[in-house]
């Protein structure tokens, strides 16, 4: 499974990001909004990310992000400014680098008031596990508790989260 993830173009965007960033929590909060302003994109999420790795490698900043959706993220852009400060809003005074998944996943989902299992959450949950792999060199613990986030793709194989978690314990 190692090497399923290190060849995710997201895994390495992100690995690049790290990189350039070098602290672990502004590291997690960039991905982390990111994560959660990821849907309805103008491109395929996997080049989506990189241009958000090129783009925060060189601007390292929370604040940056209303310039970076400006600039790559246009459709919906009023919706998703005034979503860009409901989500800085419950991460600030947060530290995601020390919080289990489960922590954050519960935070996210009663400070943006959704449910725990909704897409954007659930994503956000597999782009920190992503955060720490890169930073510790390993999964989080309690990974195996989340479920697969179902985007548009996915879809097209299966919408019921059954199917994804037998085929997720089946293939490790």
């Amino acid at each position: 499974i190692a090497l399923i993830i290190t060849h995710d173009r997201q895994y390495r965007a992100l690995l690049e990001l790290y990189s350039a960033v070098k602290d672990e929590e502004l590291f997690f909060k960039l991905v982390t909004v990111n994560a959660l302003l990821s849907y309805q994109l103008p491109c395929p999420g996997e080049e989506y990310w990189e241009k958000f790795s090129r783009f925060f490698a060189v601007k390292q900043s929370l604040q940056s992000f209303e310039e970076f959706l400006k600039k790559h993220n246009r459709r919906l852009l009023r919706t998703r400014l005034e979503r860009l400060k409901r989500v800085l809003a419950c991460l600030e005074g947060k530290e995601l680098s020390k919080m289990t998944l489960r922590e954050v996943r519960e935070h996210l989902s009663g400070c943006l008031k959704q449910r725990k299992d909704s897409k954007t959450i659930l994503f956000a949950v597999k782009m920190l596990t992503y955060c720490h792999r890169i930073t510790r060199g390993r999964e989080p613990e309690g990974v195996e508790e989340f479920p697969v986030p179902i985007d548009s793709r996915l879809s097209k194989v299966s919408k019921e989260p059954a199917f994804w978690k037998e085929l997720s314990a089946k293939s490790g």
